[in-house]
């Protein structure tokens, strides 16, 4: 199991079988990604981006737009650990 943030996770059940979430990163793109990204980001500190496309309404125009937008990342802002002096 490799948890990096909050809703942002990946373990492995059985042998074949793997569960992963990424919040705000379509599922086409979820498929993507390997587990061993997942414990290089951890362990290398490595971020990851990736590409999607998606559909906008601009003044009731639709569009279509490639965003990149960060995949994994370990820096998670939900808890801080202060040391005691």
């Amino acid at each position: 199991m490799v948890g990096l943030r909050a809703k942002l996770y990946d373990f492995v059940v059985g042998y074949n079988s793997v569960i992963k979430k990424a919040k705000g990163v379509k599922k086409c793109v979820t498929k993507r990604l390997k587990h061993e990204a997942y414990k290089n980001c951890l362990f290398n500190k490595k971020v990851m981006l990736c590409k999607q496309s998606l559909f906008r309404s601009i003044k009731h125009v639709i569009h279509t737009q490639i965003v990149n937008k960060v995949a994994l990342s370990c820096q998670d802002d939900k808890r801080i650990f202060y040391q005691m002096v």
